[in-house]
């Protein structure tokens, strides 16, 4: 079984004010969440406290079930152990590496020391609230809040 990944708007007035949208994301982890599972929670998390004028990041594909495609893929520049995701934040480049469970390869080491090297940032991230500490730590403004296994909008009551 597998974790869930609940999205949900709803109206909040605060001090009877205009209505304005809240969004809250549920990522509930049975224990048998799968590396891809936390991936996909934590891109929603991203999403929600999206803000170009400070960060975006993309994904980069590096593993290939297809050893044909992969062979493809290389001749084109994939690079093994290359971080799941990349970041500009304010013009910096950050490296973060999703694991759910276990330890860095020695190729995705060598990444890290590759990455660090040429002073970037690079974070090993295992959750949610992972995530918002790298955010934290880049003084990139929370929109939304990683609480337990939930993720809500800042500001709103629990």
């Amino acid at each position: 079984m597998w974790a869930a990944v609940f999205c949900a708007k709803r109206w909040h007035r605060p001090n009877n004010d205009t209505p304005q949208p809240v969004t809250e994301i549920i990522a509930n982890d049975d224990g048998n969440m799968t590396e891809r599972q936390l991936q996909q929670s934590i891109v929603e998390y991203l999403d929600l406290n999206e803000n170009p004028a400070v960060f975006d990041y993309f994904h980069v594909p590096s593993t290939f079930s297809n050893p044909r495609f992969g062979k493809l893929m290389k001749s084109m520049g994939a690079k093994a152990g290359v971080s799941d995701l990349v970041f500009d934040i304010r013009g910096r480049i950050v490296y973060v590496e999703i694991k759910h469970k276990g330890y860095l390869s020695q190729v995705q080491k060598g990444w890290r020391t590759w990455a660090l090297r040429r002073e970037a940032a690079y974070f090993l991230v295992r959750s949610v609230a992972d995530m918002e500490g790298v955010l934290e730590a880049n003084n990139v403004p929370i929109k939304a809040r990683a609480v337990g296994s939930k993720v809500r909008a800042a500001g709103m009551v629990a």
